[in-house]
């Protein structure tokens, strides 16, 4: 058996610079979409895995919130969001990954409440490169209310 990569490991060393990105949604960069790429090819059970290993990069930090790490944990929470309530845009890019999954993971307590917590995180410019980054920028006001919908889904 191949030992589970959390998503991003493989990034070590690429800068928020290097990121694309085209909106202020959870899925609008190339961090979020290669998540859920990687995410959708996997079982359900690693699936789940996946999404919580993504969530606790920046639920539990062991340092400062890169930009890598903060994409690929809002696009988590945005699907677990999506588990829990129909909130992904018909139109968006996750709902139409997440409809090829045949079974998608099964949604506990403890996962939405990290996804929550996530959401939460990502708005706290304490050692945050994402925020950082969205406030330089002038996404940051668009950026975290994009999260919205997620942040009620889940709560």
């Amino acid at each position: 058996m191949v030992p589970y990569v959390p998503p991003g490991a493989l990034d070590a060393g690429r800068t928020s610079r290097e990121m694309g990105s085209w909106g202020t949604g959870p899925f609008d960069n190339d961090d979020a979409r290669s998540f859920v790429n990687d995410l959708v090819e996997l079982p359900a059970p690693e699936a789940r895995e996946a999404l919580e290993a993504a969530l606790r990069t920046v639920a539990d930090p062991d340092g400062d919130l890169g930009v890598i790490e903060v994409n690929e944990a809002i696009a988590a929470a945005a699907m677990v969001a999506g588990l829990v309530e129909d909130v992904l845009p018909e139109d968006d890019y996750a709902i139409e990954r997440w409809a090829d999954v045949e079974k998608p993971p099964t949604l506990d307590e403890d996962l939405r409440q990290l996804a929550l917590t996530v959401l939460d995180r990502v708005g706290d410019p304490d050692d945050n490169e994402w925020y950082q980054v969205k406030d330089e920028t002038d996404e940051l006001e668009d950026a975290l209310a994009a999260l919205e919908p997620y942040r009620d889904a889940l709560s």
